[in-house]
């Protein structure tokens, strides 16, 4: 492998574009682990009313509700944790702001059309629950209403469980990791990093963390720094995929296309050998393969597809 000292030197020399190249990123909490099995359970999110109504009388302890809300965002039912998150944890302020708006606004609509100042302000039809102090205080559950919360977009709702988890419970790191991504996608990077610095302190054996460090040291440029972190995660979780692709990318893009080839082999041998793998990506790493086989024997390469979908931009071009 090229040191990285020639690296740094031919990131000045990679269009602007070869850094801002699309790649998908980890996904907080979740990302990296398989797809359920064909043959799944039935959930416990399945009777979401009965489950509810237990929460809100208190009747389920807060480890199983945790697990419970984590399953769910595991199987993508984010809509469905965050009701449950509402009744267990009381309604969030951003809800009942809007609530109230849309009262007032539907005021002002009465009063434009009759002509005659409103008497009594429209109620909402949404119930906002007060939640439960045994639920309040467990700070995985603050964590998994985060996720969901972020996972709809609804980044102020889940910035807000996130830092109700870290001081309810400071040597928990999963919610330092889960903020770190939150502000990445914000384009707060050095914050990002802040956060992830206090997770891997708190568990340093965390690829997905090592990875999303990767991903914001290199769009600060730090690609010194982000390459070792790249393969750090890639050492503590050997078929973790993701740290292998984005090598692949960024050592093409600085024109190192033997390195690039090599990381390509191991992402095509992975993704072939994992049966939960789609056929995109098996095709994907192909090209990427191909691409980089391609310009290894001076060949003219055609443009690969990222992790997303968009083309990477070869180096030179």
């Amino acid at each position: 492998m090229r040191s990285l000292t020639y690296m740094a030197a031919a990131v000045a020399l990679v269009s602007g574009a070869a850094l801002a190249v699309g790649r998908e990123d980890a996904r907080p909490s979740v990302e990296g682990t398989l797809p359920p099995e064909p043959e799944v359970a039935k959930s416990s999110l399945d009777d979401l009313t009965a489950l509810k109504r237990d929460v809100e009388a208190g009747e389920i302890a807060p480890a199983k509700l945790a697990a419970v809300m984590a399953e769910g965002n595991a199987d993508g039912r984010y809509a469905d944790v965050t009701e449950l998150a509402e009744v267990a944890l009381g309604t969030p302020a951003s809800v009942i702001t809007a609530a109230e708006a849309a009262r007032a606004a539907a005021a002002r609509a009465e009063e434009r059309r009759t002509g005659k100042a409103a008497t009594e302000t429209p109620e909402s039809r949404r119930t906002t629950y007060a939640g439960l102090p045994v639920y309040q205080s467990n700070p995985r559950i603050r964590n998994e209403a985060g996720v969901a919360y972020y996972s709809l977009g609804r980044a102020a709702d889940a910035h807000e469980s996130y830092l109700a988890a870290i001081s309810l419970a400071p040597a928990y790191d999963e919610p330092y990791a889960n903020l770190g991504l939150l502000y990445r996608r914000k384009g707060w990077y050095q914050k990002a990093l802040e956060q992830y610095a206090k997770a891997l302190e708190l568990r340093p054996t965390n690829e997905i963390v090592w990875y999303n460090r990767a991903v914001v040291l290199e769009k600060l440029g730090r690609i010194e720094e982000a390459v070792p972190s790249l393969e750090t995660a890639i050492k503590l979780a050997p078929k973790y995929r993701p740290p292998i692709r984005r090598l692949t990318l960024l050592w093409y893009d600085l024109g190192d296309y033997e390195t690039a080839h090599a990381y390509a082999q191991k992402l095509v041998y992975l993704t072939e050998s994992d049966e939960f793998a789609t056929a995109v990506e098996v095709e994907s790493a192909n090209e990427l393969l191909t691409l980089a086989e391609n310009r290894l024997h001076g060949k003219k390469a055609e443009p690969a597809l990222t992790v997303d979908g968009t083309a990477a931009t070869p180096a030179g071009q």
